[in-house]
């Protein structure tokens, strides 16, 4: 890569409290609605305090956007390990409220509601402006609405796809070609997009946005 990490932080402050504005924009990032959804609200305020799994560091690159790496696998993600966890909880808990006002069994992630954890660092919730805080509920210009996929190895185009803002990156997957089904999307630094975000909160700027495959 490049733009290779100059500093990296490990310290995590104990005494970190996040601000109003903090959980208000990851809680629209998460794509929850404090006028209907209130009572969800504390899945934002748990996801901001939410410690790195084990073997995950919060980096810094030269240009100072902040990333995440694991020590452990060399896998680097522009997005905090924990999101998919915390939009998968939130997902998970209206299921439980629409079960509760239909009287019908709620369907199970096996995810168990997060108990307080230790906060983090300023700098470990300093995520990158345009992987973190933009969603489709509140875009940041123009949202594409194709995808093109290139293979890295070939340099050539394996995939196109319409893309709305409902659509993952693991719905464009089985589009590809068997040969690339099994690769991760990235972006041409080798960073790689998490499989159950959506593409449109990554991908913003230009109508036709184009990811990476081996």
């Amino acid at each position: 890569m490049d733009d290779s990490p100059e500093t990296r932080e490990y310290i995590e402050d104990p005494n970190y409290v996040p601000t109003e504005s903090d959980i208000k924009d990851y809680a629209t990032y998460l794509g929850i609605d404090r006028a209907t959804e209130a009572d969800l609200y504390w899945i934002a305020e748990e996801g901001v305090r939410a410690r790195l799994p084990e073997g995950w560091k919060p980096c810094s690159t030269r240009k100072g956007q902040v990333y995440y790496f694991n020590t452990v696998t060399g896998q680097s993600s522009w997005t905090h390990p924990k999101d998919t966890e915390f939009k998968e909880l939130l997902e998970a808990e209206r299921l439980k409220k629409q079960a509760a006002h239909h009287n019908t069994p709620p369907m199970s992630y096996g995810i168990p509601r997060q108990g307080s954890t230790p906060a983090l660092s300023s700098m470990q919730r300093d995520r990158p402006q345009s992987s973190h805080y933009s969603s489709p509920q509140s875009p940041a210009g123009i949202q594409c609405t194709k995808l093109k996929v290139v293979s890295l190895s070939s340099n050539r185009t394996v995939c196109q796809a319409r893309v709305s803002s409902t659509t993952t990156f693991s719905s464009i997957t089985p589009l590809l070609p068997p040969p690339h089904q099994s690769d991760p999307f990235t972006d041409p630094e080798g960073f790689a997009y998490p499989p159950n975000d959506f593409v449109q909160s990554h991908c913003t700027g230009c109508d036709t946005a184009i990811v990476y495959v081996s």
